[in-house]
């Protein structure tokens, strides 16, 4: 399996025991790469494997070139994520839940790594960093991905409003920020 960037960025950031959190990890394969790259690393998947609601779906439409996505396309996609991780055993955990239930399984200062590439809209980027910036451990890292792609405008306008210029970007339109103290992100 050719490891992509952003799994890349993700695995530079992760070393030894550790836990991670992908917010929407579609078909598991960069889960699947970080979890064959460090042993020692858990991974938990977080997504819904569901259509949109319809806001979303115009959303999406309109910045999209993907077709209107079934409920058997994520079907699908699931059951690929489940394949691509089940050489992990235990060290793969699947949330199918939406990223506010999922982070509701965490207790703060938790995991050493959360990377957002859910919904790509304002609101939900917004909404899942502030859901999880919290549950990072200090040290550790809060990233995501398609930060400044013309189509998901909404994913750096809200990386912005909340970081401002303290982010680092990285491969694969992934940006990072470093958690070096609690309550790091103001509240929605």
């Amino acid at each position: 399996m050719k490891i992509s960037g952003r799994a890349s960025e993700i695995i530079s950031r992760l070393k030894g025991t550790c836990i991670a959190v992908e917010v929407g990890c579609g078909d598991g394969i960069t889960s699947a790469s970080v979890l064959k790259s460090n042993a020692k690393a858990v991974v938990h998947m977080v997504d819904q494997w569901m259509p949109l609601n319809e806001v979303t779906e115009k959303y999406y439409l309109a910045s999209n070139p993907y077709p209107v996505r079934t409920q058997k396309y994520w079907d699908e996609v699931k059951n690929k994520a489940l394949r691509n991780v089940e050489f992990a055993g235990e060290r793969a955990v699947i949330h199918y839940a939406t990223s506010e239930k999922a982070s509701q399984a965490f207790s703060n200062y938790s995991v050493d790594l959360v990377f957002i590439d859910a919904e790509h809209s304002y609101a939900a980027v917004l909404s899942d960093i502030s859901l999880w910036i919290d549950k990072v451990k200090i040290g550790g890292w809060l990233g995501g991905h398609d930060y400044g792609l013309p189509r998901f405008t909404g994913v750096k306008k809200a990386v912005d409003k909340q970081f401002g210029k303290s982010i680092i970007t990285g491969k694969d339109s992934t940006w990072w920020v470093p958690i070096k103290h609690k309550r790091s992100v103001s509240r929605l």
